[in-house]
C-alpha cells in the first residue's frame, strides 16, 4: 500500500525512502485490511483503497488547514480564549464570605481582556499596602460584576474611568476591589473584613438587580454564611421584628437549607420576598453605612439599573433612597444614564461616560 500511495502521489525518489516504510507500518496495514472487510467489494481494488486513502488524507488535510486558519483570523481579531468567561480559579474559599478573588490571577478572560489582580485580589496593577500612600486620598470601589468590570479591562470599569478622570495623580489611589456574583450582604462582610483594614478616605459600592442573593457558590459553602446569618438575626434582633417577619426569617432559612435558592425565591408569597429585601439588602446597607460613619469613611453608591426595567432594582432603589436620605449617605442614581429604550447613552467602545466623583 505504501508503494501505491507513493507512486500515485508522484512523490521524489528522496521522499520514498521515508514515505514507504511510514505508509508499510504494520498499524497502517491493518487498517488497509479492516478497510477491505468493512467497506465490501467496490473498494477491494487496491487501486481503490489507494484512491479512498488519499480522499480521506485530503479531507483531514483540508479540516486542518480551516481549523489553523479559524486560530489564526481568531488571534488576528485579538481573540485570546475559546469561551467567554472562565470563572476556575478566579476565586479562593473564604469561611467569612464564602469566595474571594484568587490573588495574583493572570490570564486572558472574556475572549480577549486581560485580567489581572494583586496580592489582595483586587483589579489592581500594584500591591496595596495596609498603610496608604502619604498624604494620598484612598478611594476603594466595591461590589459585584458591574464594579469588577465583567468582560471589560480593569481601565474601562468604573475605577479605571474614574482613574483616568482624576489624571492618574500619585495624591489619589484608586482601587478597584469588586468581585463578581457577589450579593448586598457578601459586600457588607468583604467592607467590614478587608477593607476597613486599609482605612479608605472614600468607598464606592454599586446596587444593582440582583444583588438580594449571590450568582454563583462556587464552593457550596455561602448558603450556610447565610443560614449564620439569619440566624443570628433571629436571635439577636427579635424584639424589633413583628411574629409576620419572624415567620419570613423561619421561611428564608428554609429557603437556603436546598441549592435552587433563585428558582425557589420566586415561589415565595409577596410578603415574604418583601421581607426578604428588608433583611438581605436594606439591613446589610444600613449596618454599612453605621460602620463607615464610624470609621469616618466617605461612603458614595451607585444605583446601576439593567438595561431592561427590572422590578426587583426599582424594589431596592424605592426603599434605599429614603435610607439614604435619612442618613445623609450620598449616591449616584445611574438610572438617568440610560434612554427610553434601554440603551447606554455612551458607547462603551468610543466614548467614556463622563463619571466623576467629588474628592
Amino acid at each position: 500500500l505504501g508503494r501505491d500511495i507513493a507512486a500515485r502521489a508522484r512523490l521524489h525518489p528522496v521522499c520514498r525512502r521515508w514515505f514507504v516504510p511510514l505508509a508499510n507500518h504494520t498499524i497502517l496495514n491493518r487498517i488497509d485490511q479492516w478497510l477491505t472487510g468493512f467497506i465490501g467489494a467496490p473498494f477491494r481494488s487496491r487501486r481503490s483503497r489507494v484512491r479512498l486513502t488519499l480522499a480521506v488524507s485530503s479531507v483531514l488535510f483540508a479540516l486542518l488547514h480551516v481549523f489553523l486558519g479559524v486560530k489564526l483570523h481568531a488571534r488576528s481579531l485579538g481573540i485570546r480564549t475559546h469561551v467567554w468567561f472562565v470563572g476556575d480559579g478566579m476565586f479562593r474559599p473564604d469561611v467569612d464570605i464564602g469566595f474571594v478573588n484568587q490573588p495574583n490571577l493572570s490570564r486572558f478572560n472574556y475572549l480577549n481582556v486581560w485580567e489581572e489582580t494583586n496580592d489582595r485580589g483586587f483589579k489592581h496593577p500594584r500591591p496595596v499596602s495596609q498603610r496608604k500612600p502619604e498624604g494620598a486620598v484612598r478611594i476603594v470601589g466595591f461590589g459585584d460584576s458591574v464594579m469588577w468590570g465583567m468582560g471589560v479591562s480593569r481601565d474601562d470599569a468604573f475605577m479605571g474611568l474614574l482613574d483616568s478622570s482624576l489624571g492618574g495623580e500619585p495624591r489619589h489611589e484608586v482601587i478597584n476591589a469588586g468581585t463578581i456574583h457577589y450579593s448586598s450582604l457578601q459586600e457588607l462582610l468583604f467592607f467590614e473584613k478587608y477593607l476597613v483594614p486599609l482605612a479608605p478616605d472614600i468607598v464606592t459600592l454599586n446596587l444593582c438587580s440582583n444583588d438580594i442573593f449571590p450568582t454563583d457558590d462556587p464552593f457550596n459553602n455561602v448558603r450556610s454564611i447565610y443560614v449564620r446569618y439569619l440566624k443570628t438575626l433571629r436571635e439577636t434582633a427579635s424584639a424589633s421584628f413583628s411574629e409576620v417577619e419572624m415567620q419570613s426569617i423561619e421561611a428564608l432559612i428554609d429557603l437556603f437549607g436546598v441549592a435552587t435558592v433563585w428558582k425557589n425565591y420566586r415561589d415565595l408569597t409577596p410578603r415574604i420576598q418583601d421581607h426578604a429585601v428588608k433583611f438581605l439588602v436594606e439591613l446589610p446597607y444600613r449596618k454599612l453605612i453605621e460602620t463607615a460613619a464610624h470609621r469616618k469613611i466617605r461612603l458614595i453608591v451607585l444605583l446601576i439599573p439593567a438595561a431592561v426595567k427590572h422590578p426587583d432594582f426599582e424594589n431596592y432603589r424605592d426603599r434605599l433612597i429614603p435610607l439614604f436620605q435619612q442618613t445623609g449617605t450620598e449616591y449616584i442614581d445611574f438610572t438617568e444614564s440610560l434612554t427610553t429604550d434601554g440603551q447606554p447613552q455612551f458607547s462603551r467602545r468610543f466614548d467614556r461616560p463622563a463619571f466623576k466623583l467629588p474628592v
